[in-house]
């Protein structure tokens, strides 16, 4: 059951979201706020801020596999699950123009709250649209990135933020729409998949493939003459 608390200027999308209030099983309140939105489900809370330090950290000299992957530092990039933005955020950083998708309603409410706090203050171009990435697809993007979510074996219990979103999953259709993402890029499609999938069948052969951690990898397609 899901719950929403307004504690002001947010009445349009509190309605919107009572909606959804059956469709879940688990106890789940999420409180709108100026402040920052957080969302509680059965016994943990959880609020998404850019500038606590597990994010800040991420900006320190490191080598990322995903900015191997995507290469370049400037132009237009359609990251198209944008999930809780970790990904967008980093990409953002890069200098790249990001556009984040997301049509989990719960999830865009968090993720596009937290971004809109954290670029007034921030020099960088990362805006959140909301539902379908396809949607998206009909403009041009310099580059496209896919993150679609699979299963990942793990020994540990998933951190936080990866409980709360296994929770207010709605369930959706798998992306398939490949031939409409590899025609929005105008220079590279960069898929992250888990390291055992297949090779998409119904694109060309990727030009490279970059090993990520956990069992995933990247599958990188560059335009020709880019």
């Amino acid at each position: 059951m899901l719950t929403v608390i307004d504690h002001g200027g947010f009445e349009k999308e509190k309605k919107e979201l009572d909606h959804l209030g059956a469709a879940f099983k688990d106890n789940i309140i999420l409180e709108l706020s100026n402040n920052g939105h957080i969302i509680q489900v059965n016994h943990l809370s959880f609020e998404l801020n850019f500038r606590d330090a597990d994010y800040q950290r991420m900006l320190s000299p490191t080598s990322h596999t995903l900015l191997k992957a995507i290469e370049h530092k400037n132009g237009t990039l359609l990251d198209a699950c944008g999930g809780l933005g970790k990904d967008g955020f980093l990409l953002a950083h890069r200098g790249l123009n990001v556009t984040s998708c997301e049509s989990n309603p719960i999830i865009y409410s968090i993720l596009s709250q937290a971004i809109e706090r954290y670029t007034k203050n921030t020099p960088i171009d990362w805006k959140c649209k909301r539902g379908k990435c396809q949607q998206k697809m009909n403009q041009p993007f310099d580059i496209v990135y896919l993150d679609p979510m699979f299963n990942i074996e793990r020994n540990a219990k998933p951190q936080k933020s990866m409980q709360i979103i296994q929770s207010i999953n709605i369930d959706e259709p798998n992306f398939t729409d490949w031939d409409i993402a590899w025609h929005c890029a105008q220079k590279r499609l960069v898929i992250k998949q888990h390291r055992s999938s297949p090779i998409i069948d119904t694109l060309p052969k990727p030009t490279l493939q970059i090993k990520g951690k956990r069992n995933t990898r990247f599958d990188i397609y560059i335009k020709p003459n880019q």
